[in-house]
């Protein structure tokens, strides 16, 4: 019922069942029916799967919904990995402490929104995970780590601006963050084999530079002569005549932002 969208199936079958909601499945991978309708569904952000779930989740004690398959998954976990954030939102309602579950790899569901690249899923859970500490240590460069991975530069920067010590509070946190550099060579000019017409564009293309605040001064100047760190966006605008006579705007973000973020880690 579940892998057909069947909602009102899977009520009629709960209600008649109520011991379905803490049972586990056994397979696949004992899953609870909240890991069900998160992980399989075909559409788990539509309103009537979101009713369902709401329903579901207000009848049981937040244990279990903080159950975990066997590798540690919370539906919360699965939720946070598959960018499905309404359901997300609705889970941390009834259980605010499945922000800070672990899984079996030990990370957290910021750390799998920031893995898969959901921005906005990984945005809510910066503002909600409390009780751990994901800005500094190990935590901390996982996150930047794999915003990197998702190719989230931006959102990678504007977290070093607001916290300047993360992923450069101690040597294993900096080889955390250099390691994933490392591997993406083709996000450097230096790293990619540029046509000589590709590269007169990449270098005359032009660039907004902002600071990031040195991890020695609280300000965005650079006061000690450490390195310059920016956020490095190219805007191009394109006016073209369109039926709807809109015009298009492409941001895209270069290499050189990465650049520097290398430069910014491995000089501070």
């Amino acid at each position: 019922m579940i892998e057909k969208n069947d909602w009102q199936g899977v009520e009629d079958f709960v209600t008649n069942h109520p011991d379905a909601l803490t049972a586990k499945i056994v397979e696949p991978g004992s899953m609870t029916i909240f890991h069900m309708i998160v992980e399989l569904l075909i559409d788990a952000e539509s309103d009537e799967a979101i009713c369902l779930l709401d329903k579901l989740a207000s009848k049981v004690d937040p244990e279990t919904l903080a159950r975990q398959d066997n590798h540690g998954h919370t539906a919360a976990t699965l939720s946070a990995a598959k960018g499905n954030l309404r359901a997300l939102k609705l889970l941390v309602k009834y259980n605010p402490d499945l922000t800070n579950i672990r899984h079996g790899e030990g990370f957290l569901p910021v750390h799998d929104a920031a893995l898969y690249g959901h921005k906005d899923t990984f945005h809510y859970l910066l503002e909600v995970t409390h009780g751990v500490d994901i800005y500094s240590g190990k935590d901390g460069a996982n996150v930047l780590s794999f915003l990197i991975a998702a190719n989230l530069y931006d959102v990678a920067l504007d977290l070093l601006k607001r916290h300047p010590t993360i992923g450069r509070d101690s040597i294993d946190s900096r080889r955390i963050i250099l390691n994933t550099l490392a591997q993406k060579p083709y996000a450097f000019a230096s790293g990619s084999r540029l046509g000589r017409l590709q590269r007169l564009i990449y270098n005359c293309i032009p660039v907004e530079k902002e600071l990031v605040p040195s991890i020695q001064t609280n300000d965005y100047h650079d006061l000690d002569g450490d390195i310059e760190s920016f956020i490095v966006t190219s805007k191009i605008h394109s006016k073209e005549s369109t039926r709807f006579g809109s015009t298009q705007q492409i941001t895209t973000t270069f290499g050189a932002m990465l650049h520097k973020l290398h430069r910014m880690l491995w000089n501070a």
